[in-house]
């Protein structure tokens, strides 16, 4: 009968054991996506800060090089739009020119320019290549993630011309 008891003692224990085991098992897996899901989000966050910082810097080069672009083509002092005179020339009867410099009876022509709205598009899901255990992730990059921008046709409108 003791025997009995103890083999009925011991399944119960091995049972039990293994529940625990298991719930061991559980708690660890938890514990590890959960930590993963901070590292992912925390990753996602530093990659859209760092997409929006390149997509500011795209912004401020493609300015740069128009303003530089436009001293390469001055002809002149570099002025502002508003402040562009034109000549208004007259002839009288007797061949005379007179010529005299009033406001521009056109509007300036200006080209559209990069604005970044600095909003998240699109960010790619990562890729898994390879087989378990010796498989590789490839996780999105800065310049893979797509920001808003817009064509702005005012954004140049106040740079001084030459």
């Amino acid at each position: 009968m003791q025997i009995q008891q103890a083999k009925e003692e011991s399944a119960r224990l091995k049972v039990e054991n293994q529940e625990l085991h298991i719930d061991h098992k559980r708690s660890l897996y938890e514990h590890q996506e959960a930590a993963n899901n901070r590292y992912d989000a925390a990753m996602k966050s530093r990659l859209a800060d760092r997409a929006k910082k390149r997509d500011q810097i795209i912004q401020d080069m493609k300015q740069k090089n128009f303003i530089l672009n436009s001293l390469a083509q001055a002809n002149g002092p570099r002025v502002k739009t508003s402040d562009i005179k034109e000549p208004v020339c007259t002839t009288d009867q007797l061949g005379k020119i007179t010529c005299t410099e009033g406001a521009s009876a056109t509007p300036f022509q200006t080209a559209a320019g990069y604005k970044t709205t600095g909003e998240v598009i699109n960010i790619p899901a990562s890729s898994t290549s390879g087989t378990p255990p010796r498989e590789t992730v490839v996780r999105p990059s800065s310049d893979t993630i797509q920001i808003g921008n817009e064509m702005d046709p005012n954004l140049y409108a106040n740079i001084p011309r030459g």
